[in-house]
């Protein structure tokens, strides 16, 4: 910013980083910058709502995917908690670029749920597993635009797709 005499445009947005684009980081960089004042208290924040969305969606599959009720999902649940807020994850909850590393993690979560709820749902129009599908391709492409590890994603994706037999015009697609 002081190179640029304050100004932040889309190539400076764009400009790789060691082997990472994180475009979505430093727009979360700079709205604390702008709107926090550089505290990392947003940073935190966001952090930590990845990681509370990231149980959120694991408790959502454990539910609807794994079938487990009652005793079972509370208990998975309650170890699924352990582990994303255990001491071990200090880190992302003390530094401000924490959520550069958790946010592919969540994205991934989200992709192979999605993508799994896709291949489950037999009674819907190709309209409604469309939603799954669409929702699949948006946390790649945020997991991309995050690190560039999410580029593994689509691979993956593609393995699990094949694995699972689903229709081949949704695996090349």
């Amino acid at each position: 910013l002081i190179g640029n005499h304050g100004h932040y445009s889309f190539s400076i947005l764009w400009r790789q980083q060691n082997d990472h684009r994180s475009v979505i980081p430093k727009l979360l960089f700079l709205a604390d910058l702008y709107i926090f004042h550089g505290t990392s208290t947003f940073l935190l924040s966001v952090a930590f709502c990845i990681q509370l969305a990231q149980l959120a969606c694991l408790a959502a599959i454990y539910a609807r995917i794994g079938k487990l009720s009652g005793v079972a999902w509370r208990t998975a649940v309650g170890l699924t908690a352990i582990c994303l807020f255990s001491p071990r994850q200090m880190e992302n909850f003390l530094f401000g670029s924490g959520h550069s590393m958790v946010l592919p993690l969540l994205c991934a979560t989200v992709a192979f749920s999605s993508l799994g709820m896709f291949s489950m749902s037999t009674m819907e129009t190709n309209h409604g597993k469309l939603r799954f599908l669409v929702l699949c391709w948006g946390a790649v492409v945020m997991a991309v635009l995050t690190l560039s590890s999410g580029f593994f994603l689509w691979p993956m994706l593609l393995v699990v797709g094949i694995v699972w037999r689903l229709p081949r015009q949704w695996v090349v697609a």
